[in-house]
C-alpha cells in the first residue's frame, strides 16, 4: 500500500498499488482516445478525492462489499467511473477504480486487495 502523506479529519489517506494502477490505466486508454478527456477526467477525479477526504461517510454504501458498519462505499465520477474506498475510525483507503459496466466481480476482488495488506 503506497501512502500519500494526506491527511484529513484525523484519518489517514491511503492508496493501494490496485487504485494507482487503475488510475494510470484509465488515463494511458485516455490519452490514446483524446488528452482533453484525460485531463478532465485527472481533475473530476481529483475534485472527488478532495470531496470524500473532507466527508467519505456523505457517500452511499458499496453494495457490493457489503459489512455491518458501511466501510465500503463509492463515489461516481463522469457518470461511467466507481470510486471505491473503505472509510474506518483512523483511515480512509481509496481500494479502486472500476468502469460501471464492468463486471461486479472486479468490485469483490478489491475487498480481498485489502485483506492482503
Amino acid at each position: 500500500m503506497i501512502n500519500l502523506r494526506l491527511m484529513s479529519n484525523d484519518r489517514e489517506t491511503r492508496y493501494t498499488e490496485e487504485f494507482e494502477n487503475h488510475f494510470n490505466e484509465i488515463i494511458k486508454y485516455l490519452l490514446e482516445k483524446s488528452p482533453k478527456t484525460a485531463s478532465t477526467f485527472a481533475q473530476e477525479l481529483k475534485l472527488q478525492l478532495i470531496k470524500i477526504e473532507k466527508n467519505p461517510t456523505a457517500n452511499p454504501p458499496e453494495l457490493l462489499l457489503p459489512s455491518k458498519q458501511n466501510w465500503f462505499r463509492f463515489a461516481i465520477i463522469k457518470k461511467k467511473w466507481k470510486v471505491i474506498f473503505k472509510v474506518t475510525n483512523k483511515l480512509l483507503f481509496f481500494l479502486g477504480i472500476i468502469h460501471t459496466s464492468r463486471n461486479p466481480s472486479k468490485i469483490k476482488k478489491l475487498r480481498k486487495n485489502i485483506r492482503k495488506k
